[in-house]
């Protein structure tokens, strides 16, 4: 758990842990890598991702959102929309991995009085690639460029070698969409750590968690 973690480390006297981290910092990445125009719209104009994909699912309606934004939804639907928005951040998530129905369900229905069928998170996948066609594109077209050429490469300009992968199809799909999106974020957390190398140094340590950067940081005493 990266908040049990963080308590291992104690900034000096004078000074305070500064924790900063990139908001779904994989999510805006495959925005920008494969196009999609609603998430691009999303990111564009700082909307809520998951609230447009529980949309896109059926689970809330635009009026209930315009409810819910204007402070005017009552408790149930209240419950409603959160319920709804946080099983499209599971979906966000866990799809975008090449979770299957099954494995979605699963992650679903923990902790979930009302269960989901494998029915409708079938249905739920298929709308979820509907909602977000160019980014279901981008991963067919991505996997075939893999096949071709044997190498899946990131817009950092790095390359992952799928050779001897390309056979391994449950897994090969996946890591192949996969590669350009976490190696991006991989690239965008080091050029973090390059942009503060300086403090860094003065200070003499850092902690690096995924896409969260924590370090000390001189408070001055008023």
């Amino acid at each position: 758990d990266g908040r049990e973690l963080r308590k291992a480390f104690v900034a000096s006297y004078g000074h305070r842990l500064v924790v900063a981290d990139y908001s779904n910092a994989e999510l805006r990445i495959t925005a920008h890598i494969t196009r999609d125009p609603l998430m691009l719209d999303v990111f564009t104009n700082d909307k809520d991702l998951h609230e447009e994909t529980a949309k896109g699912l059926g689970l809330i309606s635009p009026e209930l959102v315009e409810k819910v934004h204007k402070k005017t939804a009552n408790k149930q639907e209240q419950i409603e929309y959160k319920d709804g928005r946080s099983t499209g951040k599971t979906f966000n998530f866990a799809t975008g991995y090449g979770a299957g129905p099954a494995k979605l369900r699963s992650q679903l229905n923990q902790g979930r009085e009302k269960k989901f069928t494998l029915k409708q998170v079938t249905k739920f996948k298929d709308l979820f690639w509907q909602t977000y066609a160019g980014y279901s594109k981008w991963r067919t077209d991505n996997v075939n460029y893999v096949k071709r050429t044997g190498f899946a490469r990131s817009p950092f300009g790095y390359t992952q070698d799928f050779r001897q992968q390309v056979k391994a199809r449950e897994f090969f799909d996946n890591n192949a969409n996969n590669f350009p999106v976490q190696n991006t974020a991989g690239g965008m957390i080091k050029l973090a750590q390059a942009n503060i190398l300086r403090q860094v140094i003065e200070d003499g340590w850092f902690l690096v968690r995924r896409d969260q950067l924590d370090l000390p940081q001189y408070k001055p005493y008023k």
